[in-house]
């Protein structure tokens, strides 16, 4: 585990376009064949005896799970008509897989929806493997049925990527294009969306002008008390105007170099946006560290998922990748202070 705290800033916004809306986009599926897209939740879930979808969108498609991957009803007749055994990692033991679900319209076979599989090694699971993809100008614009129901326009559930980035921001009712805010509105089917520009009252979050960092700022998702409004704030070194609101921060995420280390922001303070306000959010070092340990006797043991890492605004950092250098432990006498011993995780924690 690396104790470089301070990681930092940068990403630039596109520039803005002009954009009188309204605008309406039409969206296509798209598979993608090697998966890059970070989703701001967990998109897995377990395959069981089935992928259930809506039973108007295919109901659902039943599973067989065999020793060496599971036989899958594609088509959603309730019989099994393909076998996945998909690829094997040797040294993880994990199986991941993609296969491709054709879903029923009122007329029959509608559009097709990719799926991934994985099986980490406790069962089978699924999640999306494709997005309704369309561009306005220039700009790239990816819908994700994130929740996995079929659909694509539950606010605060699906996601969605602006232009050609991978880190994925929640579904919300507004979002920049073009360096424009616009209210959204996603077609269910996913097939187009409504760009309209919003002129309600906004107040501007800037996360990054007073973050005490070495790094680089890749994102920085903000999400508003009501799950409406989602935005990355990496980026914006001026800040950016969000409707008004009360935001928390959902994730975020440092680079340096190849080094990475993930943000929660559970126990950061709310952050009020007011109409008219601007304000500049304080974080990252000087970082805490804290740690616990378990005694039996003379043996003291410390443990790599028990060290917790808390930034100025009480941010926590953790899952470092690579995981990287030990933090070192030094065990001293509680009245004079002499160091008694020193420890260190064996290899990389």
């Amino acid at each position: 585990m690396s104790l470089l705290i301070a990681l930092g800033l940068g990403l630039g916004l596109a520039s803005p376009e002009a954009m009188p809306g309204p605008h309406h986009v039409d969206l296509s599926a798209k598979s993608f064949r090697t998966w890059k897209v970070e989703l701001p939740t967990d998109a897995f879930r377990p395959v069981g005896d089935g992928i259930a979808l809506p039973v108007d969108l295919g109901g659902l498609y039943k599973v067989e799970v065999l020793a060496d991957g599971l036989m899958l009803d594609t088509d959603g007749d309730g019989v099994v008509d393909q076998k996945i055994v998909g690829t094997l990692d040797k040294v993880t033991g994990e199986r991941t897989a993609r296969a491709t679900l054709q879903k029923m319209g009122a007329e029959g076979s509608g559009p097709a929806y990719p799926i991934r599989l994985q099986n980490l090694g406790k069962g089978w699971t699924w999640a999306c493997g494709g997005a309704q993809v369309g561009t306005q100008g220039d700009t790239k614009l990816a819908v994700f049925d994130a929740n996995g129901n079929g659909r694509f326009n539950d606010v605060g559930e699906d996601a969605i990527t602006v232009g050609s980035g991978d880190i994925a921001m929640l579904l919300g009712k507004t979002v920049y294009v073009g360096g424009h805010l616009h209210n959204l509105t996603v077609a269910a089917d996913g097939s187009s969306l409504e760009l309209v520009p919003f002129d309600g009252p906004t107040g501007t979050l800037n996360l990054e002008s007073k973050m005490d960092s070495k790094g680089k700022l890749l994102s920085a998702l903000v999400v508003s008390e009501d799950g409406q409004q989602c935005f990355d704030l990496a980026g914006a070194s001026a800040g950016l105007a969000l409707p008004t609101g009360t935001y928390h921060l959902h994730r975020g995420r440092l680079g340096l170099g190849n080094a990475t280390v993930q943000i929660d922001g559970t126990d950061m303070k709310p952050m009020v946006v007011e109409a008219g306000s601007s304000q500049q959010v304080a974080w990252g070092s000087p970082v805490r560290a804290e740690f616990d340990y378990q005694r039996e006797g003379s043996q003291i043991t410390f443990q790599p998922d028990q060290v917790w890492l808390t930034g100025a605004a009480g941010e926590r950092y953790l899952g470092w990748s690579p995981i990287g250098k030990s933090p070192e432990f030094s065990i001293v006498e509680r009245n004079l202070g002499t160091e008694i011993e020193k420890a260190l995780f064996p290899g990389s924690c």
